[in-house]
């Protein structure tokens, strides 16, 4: 039981965990204070269901549509990135980078945002669920956080997690365009064998000048705080 209690509050806290051994984490606090107000049916919907939807109809749905009629590769890359500015700091940019460009491998591999709205859901809604139960039991997770330390062991740990979680999140992939067909053409995309616009940039005036005020904003923030 011990062991169980243990490995649960290192999975409640590791989703932020390797950003924040660089950056503060700006999004636990409201996180907690959700907890506190809130029953876990609420706190779902809120910070799991919604999220789910709007982001994944927006950033898979519509733009990330757009710009994978100019270059998919690159496409893919730009969604990740601005998947990570629209988190509006460091800690959480960090690894919504990396989902975001996973979550547009997943539209390729299934054709649906669906799918990645249910992906979505389920990583958001786990990591505030195991939050809740953490919270509620009476564990202090900031302190669990601190307690773990900056050691290079630690830090190496995270790592070869994260990419054990890389390797496991590709095969998965590859098995979803398999099922859908769609592996070839995936194959296609990231060989640069198929393009659909080479001579139009997909770094326009606007998208430039937005990246530039997100990044301002996020600077700000993080001295700030």
């Amino acid at each position: 039981m011990a062991g169980f209690k243990s490995a649960f509050k290192l999975a409640s806290i590791f989703e932020p965990l390797i950003s924040m051994f660089f950056v503060k984490n700006q999004i636990s606090n409201t996180i907690y204070d959700i907890i506190e107000k809130n029953n876990v049916i609420v706190g779902v919907i809120v910070i799991a269901l919604l999220p789910a939807i709007i982001e994944e109809v927006l950033f898979r749905g519509v733009i990330y549509t757009a710009h994978r009629r100019i270059n998919i590769k690159m496409a893919i890359i730009v969604n990740g990135f601005l998947f990570g500015l629209l988190h509006g700091n460091f800690n959480q940019f960090a690894y919504a980078f990396v989902i975001g460009m996973f979550f547009a491998l997943v539209v390729e591999a299934t054709k649906s945002v669906l799918s990645t709205i249910i992906c979505h859901f389920i990583i958001n809604a786990n990591s505030y669920v195991m939050s809740y139960i953490t919270m509620k039991s009476g564990e202090d997770t900031k302190a669990n956080i601190e307690n773990i330390g900056y050691s290079c062991q630690n830090i190496l740990f995270m790592f070869l997690v994260a990419v054990i979680a890389f390797c496991i999140s590709i095969v998965i992939i590859m098995a979803m365009a398999k099922i859908n067909n769609s592996f070839d053409e995936i194959k296609g995309y990231m060989k640069g064998k198929i393009y659909f616009s080479k001579n139009v940039n997909i770094f326009s005036l606007n998208l430039v000048v937005s990246i530039i005020i997100s990044f301002i904003i996020m600077i700000v923030a993080e001295f700030s705080s």
